[in-house]
C-alpha cells in the first residue's frame, strides 16, 4: 500500500509523479485539505530490493530511495514546504515499513 498527500498549506495543491523501478505508480495532483489528507493506492511488486523516485515539478522537489520488500510493505510519499520556518524547504519524503501505518 502507498500513501501520498501534500503536507505543505503553502502550496495547498502540488502534482507528484512517483515512479517503482523506473515504471510510473501514481502521477496526480493532490491537495492539502486538511493537511491530513492521505490518498491510498494499491500495487503488487514482487520480494526483493526496488527503485523508488518521487517527483514534483510544481513543488520544485525530487527524491529517490530503494527499499526492500518481502511479503508486504507499506509506504509513504510526503511533500513538505513550510517557508520561513526551519527545514520548511521544499521538499519529499519517503517511509516505509512491512507493518501498518499510523497516520496522527
Amino acid at each position: 500500500m502507498l500513501y501520498v498527500s501534500d503536507q505543505s498549506f503553502a502550496l495547498g495543491r502540488v502534482d507528484i509523479t512517483i515512479r517503482i523501478d523506473g515504471k510510473i505508480a501514481v502521477s496526480d495532483t493532490f491537495d492539502v485539505g486538511n493537511e491530513h489528507n492521505w490518498r491510498r493506492y494499491r500495487f503488487t511488486i514482487g520480494p526483493g530490493v526496488h527503485h523508488l523516485t518521487a517527483q514534483s515539478h510544481a513543488g520544485h522537489a525530487r527524491i529517490a530511495a530503494t527499499f526492500r520488500t518481502g511479503k508486504t510493505v507499506n509506504a509513504v510519499v510526503d511533500y513538505w514546504y513550510s517557508p520561513g520556518n526551519p527545514g520548511g524547504e521544499r521538499k519529499l519524503t519517503f517511509t516505509h515499513t512491512p507493518g501498518q501505518i499510523a497516520f496522527a
